[in-house]
C-alpha cells in the first residue's frame, strides 16, 4: 500500500518524479533474491533504468552512473545464485547473454539510441481563454482539417466570414495562420 501511494504521489507531483526509479531499483534486487533467473528484476531494473533517463539522471556522467548500476545488478544476480545453492558461475550464463545483448544494442546503435516516454500534453481551454461556442466550433473544424469553404458550407455562412472567424480566433491564441495553430494543437490538447 505505501508503494502504491509513493508511486501515486510521484505521478502527481513533479518533484517527488525521483521516487519512481527508486522504488524500482530497490524492487530490483528483491525479485532476483527470489530467483537469479526470472524477468522480474530485469524488468524492474530495466523500467528503473527507463524512469531514470526520464528524470536526466544520466545526463552527466552517464557512463559511470550506468557502470555502477550494472554492479549493482551483477551482484545481485550472482548472490542470488549463491544463496540457493549455487555457484557464482550458474548467474554467469543468463549474466552473459544480457550483457552480450546490451553490447549489441550499444554498438549497433551507438548513440542513436533515444528513450521516448510520452509526457502528458499541456491543455488549452478554449472557455478559460474567453472563446464563445462559435469561435470554439472553427478551433474543432480547423483541428478536423476543414477548409474555411467546407466550415462556411456546414455553418451556413460566406466563405469570408468562415475565415475572419478562423482568423480571430488563431487571434485570440497568438497566432498568425494555420501552420503556427498546427504546431500549438501538436504539442496542446486543447479542449472547449
Amino acid at each position: 500500500m505505501a508503494m502504491a501511494i509513493l508511486l501515486f504521489l510521484s505521478a502527481k507531483i513533479d518533484k517527488f518524479s525521483w521516487i519512481q526509479p527508486a522504488l524500482f531499483l530497490v524492487a530490483t534486487p528483491i525479485a532476483i533474491m527470489d530467483d537469479y533467473r526470472g524477468f522480474y528484476g530485469l524488468g524492474f531494473f530495466a523500467l528503473a533504468i527507463l524512469l531514470l533517463y526520464r528524470i536526466a539522471f544520466f545526463q552527466n556522467h552517464k557512463a559511470v552512473k550506468l557502470g555502477i548500476l550494472l554492479v549493482i545488478f551483477y551482484a545481485s544476480e550472482t548472490v542470488s545464485a549463491l544463496k540457493m545453492g549455487k555457484n557464482s558461475f550458474a548467474s554467469f550464463f543468463p549474466l552473459f547473454f544480457m550483457t552480450a545483448f546490451l553490447l549489441l544494442l550499444y554498438f549497433a546503435y551507438e548513440e542513436k539510441l533515444i528513450v521516448y516516454l510520452k509526457e502528458p500534453k499541456p491543455v488549452i481551454s478554449l472557455a478559460a481563454r474567453g472563446f464563445t461556442p462559435l469561435e470554439a466550433s472553427y478551433i474543432f473544424a480547423v483541428i478536423a482539417g476543414k477548409t474555411a469553404k467546407e466550415m462556411a458550407y456546414e455553418m451556413q455562412v460566406s466563405e469570408s466570414t468562415a475565415r475572419n472567424n478562423i482568423a480571430r480566433s488563431f487571434h485570440k491564441l497568438g497566432l498568425n495562420d494555420r501552420h503556427e495553430f498546427t504546431i500549438l494543437s501538436m504539442k496542446n490538447d486543447i479542449v472547449a
